[in-house]
Formats: C-alpha cells, sequence, structure tokens
C-alpha cells in the first residue's frame, strides 16, 4: 500500500464483513500525528456503539514511504521499535472514549513512520491475544462490523536537521537531512535574491531521493525551497546546495 505525499494524511481503513445483528461503530482521532518534544502523543478512541467493543492495536512501520518500494511490516509493540502503545488492547465500553498513550523510549536519528492499527475484534479473539491461547469455545460475542482504522505516525529525530541538494542538469532533489521536508515552491533566484516562484508540492523523507516534474535545475542558476516546517507547521525558506 503506497502512501501519497501529504496524503499522507488521513488513512482510515475500513474493512466490512458481514457477521451478526449489531453494527460496531468506533472511530480515532487525530488520524495523523507526531510525538511532541517529550517522545509522546496521545489518541483518543470513541466508541458509537450500544455495547462493549473489543480492540487490539497492531503497529507498523513504514518502509521506504512515498516511494514504489514502500511496504509496511509489522512491528513489535515495545521491544526494539522503542514505540509504546498503551493499552495495546482495549475492552471499549459503550458509547465511551479511551485514551491511547503513544511513546517513543529510543528516538531515532532520523524520522521514522509508522501506521498503528486499530481493530475491533470478537470477545473470544480479544482474550486469547491476551492470554496467548486460543479457544474452541463458540464464539458469543461476535462484532457486526469489523472495523480498522490506520493512524499515521511520525516520530521525529532526536536531533532536527534540514538540508537539502539538488542536481543541476537534471530534475533530482535529495532529502540529507533528518526530517522529511514538505516542499511548497522552488524560487528560481538571482544575484540580489530576488526569486521567482513555482509550486512544487512534495513531501520528501529523509535519505530519499525525487524526480520533480516539469523542472530542471540549471547548472549556475541559484535556488530557494519553501517548505512547510514539520515541528511548528510555519513555512520557511532554505537554500539548498549543489551536488557534484
Amino acid at each position: 500500500m503506497r502512501l501519497r505525499s501529504l496524503i499522507f494524511g488521513v488513512t482510515a481503513f475500513f474493512c466490512f464483513f458481514l457477521a451478526a445483528d449489531a453494527v460496531a461503530a468506533m472511530y480515532v482521532y487525530p488520524m495523523v500525528a507526531s510525538l511532541d518534544d517529550k517522545s509522546t502523543r496521545q489518541l483518543t478512541l470513541v466508541s458509537k456503539d450500544d455495547d462493549v467493543q473489543f480492540v487490539k492495536v497492531t503497529l507498523k512501520r513504514i518502509e521506504n514511504p512515498g516511494t514504489p518500494q514502500e511496504r509496511e511490516v509489522v512491528s513489535d509493540i515495545g521491544g526494539d521499535t522503542g514505540i509504546a502503545v498503551v493499552p495495546s488492547k482495549i475492552a471499549l465500553a459503550a458509547g465511551s472514549e479511551r485514551i491511547v498513550r503513544i511513546v517513543s523510549m529510543l528516538p531515532p536519528e532520523k524520522e521514522t513512520t509508522w501506521r498503528i492499527y486499530f481493530e475491533s475484534v470478537d470477545k473470544n479473539t480479544f482474550s486469547s491475544e491476551i492470554t496467548g491461547k486460543s479457544s474452541n469455545k463458540d464464539i458469543s460475542t461476535r462484532v457486526g462490523v469489523n472495523i480498522i482504522w490506520g493512524v499515521l505516525l511520525h516520530v521525529p529525530p532526536q536531533n532536527i536537521v534540514v538540508s537539502m541538494k539538488y542536481r543541476p542538469g537534471s530534475s533530482e532533489i535529495l532529502n540529507d537531512g533528518t526530517v522529511r521536508l514538505q516542499l511548497k515552491e522552488i524560487g528560481i533566484c538571482d544575484k540580489q535574491g530576488n526569486c521567482k516562484w513555482q509550486n512544487k508540492v512534495k513531501t520528501i523523507y529523509p535519505d530519499m531521493q525525487v524526480i520533480l516534474k516539469d523542472f530542471t535545475f540549471k547548472p549556475g542558476e541559484q535556488y530557494k525551497f519553501k517548505y512547510t516546517d514539520v515541528t511548528t507547521g510555519n513555512v520557511k525558506e532554505i537554500t539548498p546546495e549543489a551536488l557534484p
């Protein structure tokens, strides 16, 4: 499943399986989250059902985001990932809200991207997830609609460095910083620093090289990039270096 630039935004997956009478209903917000300067974040899980819902949580790391090679890899909550989701198994009372806390115990050297799935399951599946034992009993409680929500999570690095480079004579730019860069515009500038700006919207992750459509960096020209700072939301400018 491929992420699209900051589509990277809202990602909710709904998988419907016909089952019993009642229709389970829940939702999670926010759907896109970044950890704060204390490496924590809270999500809110909301029930819109008349019955208890049983929810299991799955963590997946997104490798090569925004590229044809993108893929999701199931990861253990806690452990080597350094990411804790508390609680990771939830009995959500009818009509209630539940706070889920995300904590990064091992800040990465470069920003990483994850998806946290919240899935409604039947009572026996939920119980076996807790005990680690499967049950042969008849399922007495079954979810009417199997709902899966996927929250996109960005985990910032310990040290934030914004750095971009471009290759003259090509359309190639490289993010060699430690955080994703949400490119908005490219300025073609004269020696006095006056720039003519072109809209070029692209999200570029650390170590990622992209080819811009309908744009070529000319040797000898000077450029500036406008981008959205992912930590503050403010639009800033950076002067990229030319690659050899």
